[in-house]
């Protein structure tokens, strides 16, 4: 490829992340919320939403729900290897190989979703969230942050970041040919991302599963930890606000 179309092909593949994760958010500001009163009576709602227990319904719009939060959240920081993939491969079949790799990584981010839509679920059922979405018990609650901000300093964080960060790297070592070989680099690579991510996830069990300030938030942490030069340096930041929050509030 030229460098003209090479450029090209960058934007192409970039604009069509911002479109799937401008439409992710826009379901996550204006689609339905799993427990939801249809009554029409808006007072009544966070009740319902409290005594009601959940079932196969909103099980399924919870899936929806993480589903999205996912692409909102990991779909930015994947414009950073999804342009690469041409590059590596020699310009050939690029959009099916592009187009198998995303759906590779995205179905490791589906899955991470279904996980967390089922322990919701079963946390909403057994009373442990509250109407707002968040855990119920602040000792938890301090607990989970903890955890969170403790992995950013494990060597298993760092080692995914690190691998984050170099996406060329990843597909020089990683390359497999054909749309098969596509499938499993992206597979491979969202579980890198995962192991990455996950403890980041817990946040939002903490502090609203559907505050979209924290959903940016993250958003943002992670894109600048993957794609900015200080990003290691901010994951051990992040890390450090994070196991303070948690020791306020148990403070408190």
């Amino acid at each position: 490829m030229t460098d003209a179309q090479e450029q090209k092909w960058h934007t192409i593949v970039t604009g069509a992340c911002a479109v799937v994760a401008g439409a992710a958010w826009v379901y996550l500001l204006i689609g339905p919320v799993p427990g939801m009163s249809s009554s029409g009576d808006e007072s009544l709602m966070p009740m319902q939403m409290a005594r009601a227990a959940w079932g196969v319904t909103e099980g399924f719009l919870l899936v929806i729900m993480w589903s999205a939060m996912m692409l909102a959240m990991m779909l930015p920081s994947a414009t950073g290897i999804l342009p690469l993939l041409s590059r590596v491969g020699g310009g050939k079949n690029r959009g099916s190989t592009t187009l198998w790799f995303a759906t590779g990584y995205f179905s490791i981010w589906l899955g991470f979703s279904a996980v967390a839509a089922a322990l919701q679920l079963f946390l909403h059922n057994v009373g442990a969230m509250s109407r707002a979405m968040q855990w119920a018990n602040s000792y938890v609650g301090a607990a989970l942050l903890i955890i969170a901000g403790l992995y950013q300093f494990h060597p298993l964080k760092q080692s995914c970041l690190a691998r984050c960060r170099s996406p060329l790297d990843f597909l020089m070592t990683s390359w497999r040919a054909g749309n098969a070989g596509a499938l499993r680099m992206g597979l491979s690579y969202g579980m890198v991302c995962t192991g990455c991510c996950w403890a980041l996830m817990l946040v939002l069990f903490v502090l609203g599963i559907m505050n979209l300030l924290v959903v940016a938030a993250l958003s943002a942490v992670i894109v600048l930890e993957k794609m900015s030069r200080s990003g290691r340096q901010l994951s051990r930041v992040t890390g450090a606000v994070l196991i303070v929050g948690g020791l306020l509030t148990l403070a408190q």
